[in-house]
């Protein structure tokens, strides 16, 4: 299983959905580059956050607990 930090994981996805830049997302999420950057830097997100990167990216956030016994959702 890969761990990506979300400031990757926002990056590998904005390659995938071709979103050039960072500055792109942060203007769409009505926000300045810099606090955008900062929260990617600082790996301190609000789902709510992560929500508005994902509209920009046409996606939806997924977010589920994992039982590592087992590798399967809980819920």
């Amino acid at each position: 299983m890969n761990h990506f930090s979300i400031k990757r994981y926002v990056q590998i996805c904005m390659a995938i959905k071709n979103v050039k830049s960072m500055k792109e997302v942060a203007d769409l999420t009505k926000q300045e580059p810099s606090n955008l950057r900062n929260k990617l830097t600082r790996d301190d997100m609000k789902v709510s956050e992560m929500e508005k990167i994902a509209n920009v990216l046409n996606a939806d956030v997924s977010i589920s607990f994992i039982d590592r016994a087992t590798g399967k959702p809980i819920i």
